[in-house]
């Protein structure tokens, strides 16, 4: 069953909504009452002449309405066990170097190209702020200024006119990379940033996790990426650079129907 896991969740979420609001009661109407309120012996209504006092109207009990329980609930993840084909765990590079010169320096080029050429190997597509902080961190270097950052981009920028290294826009990857796949935090992990991530590694990822669940809404795709991703929070920037890939991905014929059913169109 191809969407296991978030149809399981949803049915987990609709369960635990239905256990909170509790079970709804059929409303009781008051017994009739006779004259000075007493209910008739035989069940019957009042002897009369059909006819109400003048001037008095019949009271009418109001229907009960059952009271409206808001639930507040947590989302769990459900885990099928399955391997998605489309997803694999972010490996983090960790490149240590021994450098005789300091990083914002031209001498620094050669051994900065190096590590440049591993990390982008292992975790392309990968940001120029990400590719900073690689490089900072096998220097030893506490912060990067903007010499260190002019000199990690001109490096970065020498690979790609060497053609060993692809880019688009703040992003860089290897050029040997055949399949582009969404990759998921690691346990302990640092989790990336939305910006950090490579829009058309979001695009996989929202493409295939509607995919599982046909039709669900658009605001429950946004939370399943979130989850994917290991944001726990879902911040307006976030929700916001989202929203635009679904929208991208409408314009690219590959999603059809509007914001209350998200349907994936196969190539």
């Amino acid at each position: 069953y191809r969407g296991r896991a978030a149809a399981e969740l949803r049915l987990r979420e609709a369960v635990e909504q239905a256990v909170a609001q509790g079970p709804l009661r059929a409303p009781v109407e008051p017994p009739a009452t006779g004259p000075g309120g007493e209910p008739p012996v035989d069940g019957t209504a009042p002897a009369g002449d059909g006819q109400e006092e003048a001037g008095t109207l019949r009271a009418v009990p109001a229907p009960r309405v059952p009271a409206q329980v808001e639930v507040e609930h947590e989302r769990v993840p459900v885990d099928s066990g399955a391997e998605r084909d489309w997803s694999a765990p972010y490996r983090t590079s960790r490149v240590e170097v021994s450098p005789r010169h300091e990083l914002h320096t031209p001498e620094a080029r050669p051994a900065l190209r190096k590590v440049l050429a591993q990390v982008i190997e292992v975790e392309g597509p990968i940001h120029e702020d990400l590719l900073v902080q690689r490089a900072r961190e096998a220097w030893g270097v506490g912060r990067a200024g903007n010499r260190i950052r002019d000199n990690v981009r001109e490096v970065a920028l020498a690979l790609v006119r060497a053609g060993l290294v692809s880019s688009d826009g703040a992003f860089f990857d290897t050029v040997r990379r055949d399949t582009l796949k969404a990759r998921t935090p690691q346990d302990g992990a640092p989790v990336r940033k939305v910006v950090h991530i490579a829009p058309d590694e979001r695009y996989v990822a929202l493409y295939e996790l509607a995919a599982e669940c046909p039709g669900m809404s658009q605001d429950e795709l946004i939370k399943q990426a979130c989850e994917f991703f290991g944001w726990r929070r879902t911040g307006k920037d976030i929700r916001d650079r989202l929203a635009a890939d679904i929208t991208a991905l409408h314009q690219q014929g590959r999603f059809e129907g509007g914001p209350d059913r998200v349907g994936v169109v196969r190539a």
